[in-house]
C-alpha cells in the first residue's frame, strides 16, 4: 500500500463489488490512515443502505456508486469490431452511467479485474492495482469458476493482445495492472512482475476494538448477531456450489451440507448457517433445527 507520509498527498480510490471488498477496504483505511474515496457497485445486496452507512461513517472523502445494470457489456462477434471498436464503444457505454474521472487518481485499487469498471479502466488505458479477491485466490484459481479468466497459454496471442490492446486481459495480466497484492506469494498460479505480499492474518490482527465497532456498525447498524454462550457452537459459511457448477444438481448441493451438519451435530455443536449472498436456496426450508443468518 502507500507509504504513510504520502497518504494525504495522493488521490486514492477503492472499487468494491462485494461486502468482503468493502470490509477489507475499511480495515486498510482505518488501520493504515489511508485517506481515500470508495466506489461500490450494485453487485452488493442492499447497496443503498451500505452506501448510507459509509457516508455517515465519514471514513472516506467521497462515497460513489456505480450501477452496472445500466451499463451493458459490449462483446461483438465481428473480428473487426472486436479489434478496432470494442474499447471505444464499451467506454462510451460505461460513461453514460459513470461520471467519475479516474484519471485524476494516483492510485486505483480493485479486487476483481473482470468487472465492468476494470474493463473501463483498460478501455481508457488507466493503470490500477489489483488486490486478491479472497484468501489465496490466485493459488487455487485453476480449480474454481474464475479459471475462465485465466489468459490463454498461447504466448504469441497474448503478446499481440498486449501490444495492440485487443480485448481484455484478466487475473493481473493486463498491461495496465501495475501491482498485485496477495496474502502469500508462494505457489501462485499466475505471474506478475510486481507482487506485494500482505498476509491477511496481519491485516485483521491490526484492527483495534474501536475500529471493530465502527466496522460492525457500518455493516449491521444496531442489529446484533445471534449469541449463544452455552455449549459448543459452529458457524458454517456456505458456498454457491450449484450456482457455480461445482455440483450438477441442487440435490447434491443439499446433500453435502446435510452431511456436514449431521457430523457437527453428532459432535454436539449448535449450528449456525450463513448462506452465500449469491445462493438462491432457502436454507430455512431445508434445515429446521439450525439457526440461519440472513445471507445479506
Amino acid at each position: 500500500m502507500l507509504e504513510k507520509n504520502n497518504m494525504r498527498d495522493n488521490r486514492t480510490i477503492f472499487i468494491c463489488s462485494t461486502y468482503h471488498h468493502v470490509h477489507v477496504t475499511l480495515i486498510k483505511c482505518l488501520t493504515q490512515n489511508i485517506i481515500s474515496d470508495i466506489m461500490i457497485c450494485d453487485d452488493i445486496p442492499d447497496y443503498i443502505e451500505l452506501q448510507c452507512q459509509l457516508i455517515k461513517s465519514k471514513i472516506f472523502r467521497h462515497v460513489y456508486f456505480f450501477n452496472r445494470t445500466y451499463s451493458p457489456g459490449y462483446n461483438p462477434r465481428e473480428l473487426t469490431k472486436k479489434i478496432f471498436f470494442r474499447h471505444k464503444v464499451h467506454k462510451n457505454i460505461v460513461e453514460n452511467e459513470c461520471k467519475i474521472d479516474f484519471k485524476r487518481y494516483d492510485n486505483i485499487y480493485i479486487y476483481h479485474d473482470g468487472i465492468k469498471l476494470a474493463r473501463y479502466l483498460m478501455d481508457c488505458k488507466i493503470q490500477f492495482n489489483l488486490i486478491e479477491d479472497g484468501l489465496d485466490h490466485f493459488k487455487h484459481i485453476q480449480y474454481v469458476p474464475s479459471k475462465r479468466d485465466l489468459p490463454s497459454a498461447n504466448k504469441a496471442k497474448l503478446l499481440v493482445k498486449k501490444l495492440f490492446n485487443i480485448g481484455y486481459m484478466f487475473c493481473a495480466q493486463s498491461p495496465y495492472c501495475k501491482s498485485l497484492e496477495v496474502n502469500s506469494a508462494e505457489g501462485l498460479a499466475i505471474y506478475h512482475k510486481n507482487i506485494i505480499e500482505r498476509p491477511k492474518k496481519d491485516l485483521y490482527a491490526s484492527v483495534n476494538d474501536h475500529q471493530k465497532e465502527i466496522i460492525y456498525k457500518i455493516f449491521l447498524g444496531n442489529k446484533h448477531l445471534p449469541e449463544n454462550t452455552e455449549g459448543k457452537t459452529v458457524l458454517l459459511f456456505t458456498s454457491p456450489l450449484y450456482e457455480d457448477n461445482f455440483v450438477k444438481t441442487l440435490e447434491m448441493h443439499i446433500k453435502i451440507y446435510s452431511d456436514i451438519i449431521d457430523t457437527l451435530k453428532k459432535e454436539n455443536f449448535k449450528v449456525y448457517i450463513k448462506p452465500h449472498p449469491r445462493e438462491t436456496l432457502d436454507y430455512t426450508k431445508i434445515f429446521s433445527d439450525v439457526e440461519i443468518i440472513t445471507k445479506d
